[in-house]
């Protein structure tokens, strides 16, 4: 599930539903992510061996052009993307098979290759 989760934030925060005692046992949600909180909580629970279950019922309704949306741009959201990989992917890969370009925020560039893939 960590390798997965890595390539893409495919778990809604709006619709996670959470046991009390993970917070207790792993810690609340990295307040230094501004935008994207929920990701970074998801990768640190599966690296702990979480499971992280599907239930199929609609719990909400949900519209895709928020600011924590993967369409959005935003210099937040695009700092919290940057450190997510930073700092909750990167030290629990193999760094030989990573490269990372980085360009200044203006741009609003991130790259990021496995080089397995190439």
């Amino acid at each position: 599930m960590f390798k997965m989760l890595s390539k893409e934030n495919f778990i809604s925060g709006s619709v996670t539903y959470f046991d009390k005692s993970l917070f207790k046992k792993y810690g609340n949600f990295n307040e230094n992510y501004r935008i994207i909180e929920d990701w970074p909580n998801n990768l640190k629970l599966v690296r702990n061996n979480i499971k992280i279950e599907f239930v199929d019922i609609v719990t909400i309704a949900y519209r895709l052009n928020g600011e924590s949306t993967a369409n959005c741009k935003s210099k937040a959201y695009l700092s919290d993307y940057l450190n997510i990989i930073l700092n909750e992917i990167l030290p629990y890969q193999k760094i030989e098979h990573f490269s990372c370009e980085i360009q200044p925020m203006e741009n609003k560039k991130i790259k990021i290759t496995d080089k397995r893939s190439i």
